[in-house]
C-alpha cells in the first residue's frame, strides 16, 4: 500500500487553514497594538482631566480672592475688553494718519 496522497479536496482545506490562520494571527497583533494605543489615549485623557480640575480649582481660587458677584466680574471683564479694542482702534488711527511719527511717537 502507498504513501497517503492528500485529494485536492484535503489540499484546497490546508491552504485555507493556512490563511486563516495567518488572518487570525494578523488580527491578533492589531487588536495588540489597538490595546497600547487605547491604553495611551487614557493616559492622555486622564491627564487632561487632572489639567481641566487644576484650572477649575484655581479658578475658583481667584473667584474667592476676588471676592465679587460673578456679574461684576463680567461687568469689568467686558470694559476690559472694550478699552483695550478702543486702544487697538486709536492705535491703528494714529498710525494710519502718521500722528505718532509726527509726535516721535507719543
Amino acid at each position: 500500500m502507498g504513501a497517503y496522497q492528500k485529494t485536492a479536496k484535503d489540499l484546497a482545506f490546508d491552504r485555507e487553514r493556512v490563511r486563516l490562520q495567518r488572518q487570525i494571527r494578523d488580527l491578533r497583533e492589531d487588536l495588540r497594538k489597538a490595546n497600547i494605543q487605547i491604553e495611551a489615549d487614557n493616559a492622555v485623557m486622564q491627564h487632561q482631566d487632572e489639567i481641566i480640575d487644576e484650572a477649575a480649582a484655581e479658578i475658583q481660587k481667584l473667584k474667592e480672592l476676588i471676592g465679587l458677584p460673578k456679574e461684576d466680574l463680567d461687568l469689568i471683564l467686558t470694559q476690559a475688553k472694550k478699552t483695550a479694542e478702543a486702544a487697538e482702534n486709536i492705535t491703528h488711527i494714529k498710525s494710519l494718519l502718521g500722528i505718532g511719527q509726527c509726535l516721535g511717537g507719543y
